[in-house]
């Protein structure tokens, strides 16, 4: 053993002493682990406001080591000189990673090219020019390195990251520019007048889907069943380019709504569903949202209703809700401003990094939206008539990205919203807590829907990622009104990040950090784990599974017991889709920060009257 440990030692100490080894570690240590870690420390920052303490830790650790490492080198190193204009660079590179990190915008483009430029100028010089006995030979390494890094980040800019967190890039000459309006010809909405009156709803049809998932993902569409072998004969209507964002789509019979950033601003659009042709904007917030790691542009999915006047007339209205917290009314025929509200006049604390995320929810004759205040309220009630406050949550945990719902839990109706810290239930009319219950992660980012297991035995499935998993939750409510939750089962197998889970007869259904997987309802244990779609979002249409994945293919999964049954993988939309697809009458609408598509369904018409598929003659 002690000859052993002397060959190590000695071993050990030869290679300290080799200045080339210790210099390549140097390298590895500042060039490459600690950029990267401090990249995951800033993206964790960017999305959830977290600063990670472990990963500065690992900096400080990585960067030592590092540092040890060049010194030890330069001072054993016959090539003294070299070494030292080598760290030079190297000092100057490390020193401006968070800089380039930081403040990675557009008119930074010159000096962040600059920076990179250097820093392959260093690694090369540091590494080998001991055998470049030719100064030229040296010069042309250098030069090649720099060109090579200039045309690098001369075509591609970063794209904010992936679901996992990864940096993304795109061509720069790929993405329509975000002060455009694709069609050039759309009308700008305005604001009504006293006198101007809203007109009916004959010219926009039946409502077929009215805001973010339907305001739940089985209201709308477990009931539904599909022609069989529909994906066989999927036919592309058209396909329009759109501004920045990650918002879903309302839609009627005849008009599609959603947010765009548009003309450098947060905006309102409504499109003809039948051809794509932008029909009106209504400005949500005029300073734009702007986040180089989410991706710039609005987040939450307007919702499109019918309002009933004292006199008993209908009007036709949408509400949208921009992420710096203004909420706007608009007439859905022309995109003219009813009224709007400013929900930071309504909270407390400083705004959420993430911005305004949750979907407006129309409940009775109220709205009910989200400010993004770290203080809390999580949720508010606005009036659908004027938007004056009606109520704000009694609790005061604030929101994250989930959106509320509208259930009935044991005989109760309630709005259901997974905030922050947990699941948060509230008294419709005068936004009182029910219930709570915490289940969060430790960045207090929720992006899932609650599922309602069982509506009469109260059981309720709430599932969030990062580590934490899902969990069945029990309530009750005793005869005078007072509430208590209990734990079924929590389980680690189903950890949904950005999309929500869907319930198949005896089990749940989700993207377990980007694989498909199912749980069993009773135990919470795991079924199968198969279909790597990384963070897309999922629908469930009658006892089929459509997906949209991150890379943008849409997937028709057929989920059963014992294994998941891939029916369909047709590539649809380019680039990263985080939006959830929609159904409209006959037809899926889907779309990602830079394009919405309409997929008509052969041979099938879905009706809203009726909730269901009917052939055509």
């Amino acid at each position: 053993m002690r000859r052993i440990l002397n060959t190590a030692g000695s071993l050990f100490h030869r290679l300290l002493n080799n200045s080339r080894f210790t210099f390549s570690l140097a390298v590895i240590a500042l060039q490459v682990i600690v950029p990267v870690l401090l990249w995951r420390i800033v993206s964790i920052h960017g999305v959830t406001g977290i600063i990670d303490l472990k990963g500065i830790l690992a900096v400080v650790v990585a960067a030592t080591v590092g540092w040890i490492c060049v010194r030890n080198s330069v001072r054993t190193s016959p090539f003294r000189s070299q070494y030292w204009w080598g760290l030079a660079l190297l000092v100057l590179f490390t020193a401006s990673t968070p800089f380039l990190i930081f403040a990675w915008i557009e008119s930074y483009l010159v000096v962040a090219a600059l920076l990179w430029v250097l820093f392959c100028a260093s690694i090369v010089f540091s590494l080998w020019s001991p055998a470049f006995q030719s100064a030229m030979k040296r010069r042309v390494a250098v030069l090649t390195n720099a060109v090579t890094a200039l045309l690098f980040f001369g075509l591609l800019s970063i794209h904010g990251v992936t679901g996992e967190g990864r940096t993304s890039f795109e061509w720069r000459i790929h993405r329509l520019p975000n002060n455009l309006i694709p069609d050039g010809d759309s009308a700008s909405a305005g604001t009504l007048k006293p006198e101007q009156t809203e007109p009916d709803n004959e010219t926009s049809g039946a409502i077929v889907w009215p805001g973010h998932a339907g305001y739940s993902d089985t209201v709308l569409t477990e009931q539904r069943n599909l022609p069989d072998n529909w994906w066989s004969e999927l036919e592309t209507v058209w396909t329009v380019p759109v501004g920045p964002g990650w918002s879903g789509m309302a839609a009627t019979e005849t008009h599609v709504f959603t947010l765009e950033q548009l003309n450098n601003c947060d905006t309102l659009t409504s499109r003809d569903i039948n051809d794509g042709h932008q029909l009106w904007t209504a400005t949500v917030n005029v300073e734009p949202y702007k986040s180089p790691y989410g991706g710039d542009g609005p987040r939450a999915t307007p919702a499109v209703f019918d309002f009933t006047a004292e006199d008993g007339s209908i009007y036709r209205r949408v509400v949208a809700a921009g992420p710096r917290d203004n909420v706007i009314c608009v007439r859905a025929a022309d995109g003219t401003v009813i009224w709007q509200t400013d929900l930071t006049e309504l909270s407390t604390g400083e705004p959420l990094h993430h911005g305004l995320s949750a979907s407006p929810l129309i409940v009775n004759t109220m709205v009910i939206v989200s400010p993004s205040a770290s203080h809390g309220p999580g949720l508010c009630a606005l009036s659908q008539s004027d938007g004056r406050l009606i109520w704000k949550a009694e609790s005061s945990w604030k929101a994250s990205y989930s959106s509320p719902i509208h259930t009935q839990l044991c005989g109760v109706h309630q709005i259901l919203f997974h905030a922050g810290p947990g699941i948060l239930s509230l008294d419709i009319e005068s936004g009182k807590t029910l219930w709570s219950f915490e289940w969060t992660n430790e960045h207090q980012t929720n992006a899932s829907l609650p599922v309602v297991v069982n509506a009469e035995q109260g059981l309720v499935a709430v599932s969030t990622g990062y580590g934490t998993g899902t969990v069945l939750l029990k309530t009750i409510v005793n005869s005078s009104g007072k509430w208590s939750v209990s734990e079924v089962w929590k389980s680690k197998a189903l950890k949904t990040k950005f999309s929500s889970l869907s319930r198949f007869d005896r089990m749940l259904v989700g993207l377990d950090d980007g694989i498909l997987s199912a749980v069993d309802l009773e135990t919470g244990e795991r079924l199968w784990k198969k279909g790597r779609y990384r963070h897309g979002q999922s629908l469930r249409v009658g006892n089929q599974l459509i997906v949209l994945s991150e890379s943008g293919e849409l997937v028709v999964v057929a989920p059963e017991q014992t294994s998941p049954a891939e029916l369909a993988n047709l590539p649809v939309l380019t680039g990263k889709c985080w939006s959830a697809p929609i159904l409209s009458e006959d037809s899926i609408l889907i779309r990602n920060d830079e394009q919405m598509t309409r997929l008509r369904i052969a041979g099938g018409r879905l009706h809203p009257e009726t909730d269901t598929l009917k052939h055509k003659d």
